[in-house]
């Protein structure tokens, strides 16, 4: 079952969910659409991003980044 941007909103390791049309994207349609930020709470990272944000165009890529969400330090 695809999971919802209110539960990616609910997860308790994010502190906000934002949009906006920043232009970014592979295709031009995907330019077009806005952008979805994960700002997660402190104290967490995305490994695959590097960092404490997602950038996903789809709720379900920003899903696929979840995964990959864990306490900074491994979880000390």
């Amino acid at each position: 079952m695809a999971k919802t941007l209110k539960q990616l909103e609910g997860d308790p390791r994010v502190e906000s969910v934002h949009t906006e049309h920043d232009g970014w994207g592979e295709t031009e349609a995907e330019m077009r659409r806005k952008s979805y930020w994960v700002y997660l709470h402190s104290g967490y990272i995305c490994h695959v991003m590097e960092c404490g944000t997602i950038h996903e165009k789809t709720v379900k890529k920003c899903w696929e980044r979840m995964r990959y969400v864990e306490p900074i330090g491994g979880g000390e």
